[in-house]
């Protein structure tokens, strides 16, 4: 079996004196009762692990994907995705609320806002930003990079992929020092094998 682990750090913030921000948190693909992963916590140096969430099959999401992102006001919620489950059984974005502890489904993804994400989400300015490897609700149906404001129900498509340029996007997007977003596509190109992109929220492309 393919079992997929990630983590993240929830680092303490300036003025966040919460326990809980000096654990490591993360999720596997897979595992659990329904071997559809768990999102757990350990201590730093790695006793004490607990898993906080069982995902399943279906709503509210299922094989979360890549690591979880420490966002909104503090002190802070931990965001992430799931490749499946949720309303469409196409992946949602899911928030956990430590302080809870509560998990919550905000957003399920569909053929007309694009499906099944692959990786993580990354926090730049306030706002998070991610992608998916197939829809966009047009022709296209080879993915998107779209905008999620944390605690917010939806998300606003920056950019359709397609065959023509860069297709199905795949992995977590990065923000470089120069402030724009890197990632990588599994197609199109010039020779169909993918592209490494460059996307400037300063312009819009």
């Amino acid at each position: 079996m393919n079992r997929r682990l990630s983590l993240v750090v929830a680092f303490i913030l300036i003025g966040i004196s919460s326990a809980w921000a000096q654990n490591l948190w993360g999720t596997t693909s897979s595992g659990a009762a329904d071997n559809k992963g768990v999102l757990y916590k350990t201590n730093s140096d790695g006793t004490g692990y607990a898993v906080m969430h069982n995902f399943v099959t279906d709503f509210p999401g299922s094989s979360p994907q890549n690591s979880l992102v420490l966002a909104g006001l503090a002190p802070g919620k931990l965001y992430g995705m799931t490749q499946s489950g949720g309303a469409n059984d196409q992946g949602i974005i899911f928030e956990y609320d430590p302080l809870g502890p509560t998990y919550t489904s905000k957003f399920d993804f569909s053929v007309a806002t694009g499906t099944y994400p692959s990786g993580g989400l990354v926090l730049a300015g306030g706002k998070l930003y991610g992608m998916t490897s197939y829809g966009d609700g047009g022709a296209n149906d080879k993915g998107i990079l779209f905008e999620y404001i944390p605690g917010g129900t939806t998300i606003n498509t920056l950019f359709n992929f397609s065959t023509s340029d860069a297709s199905n996007p795949y992995g977590t997007l990065i923000q470089a020092a120069n402030l724009k977003l890197y990632g990588m596509t599994s197609g199109g190109g010039t020779n169909g094998m993918g592209v490494i992109f460059e996307y400037d929220l300063s312009v819009g492309y």
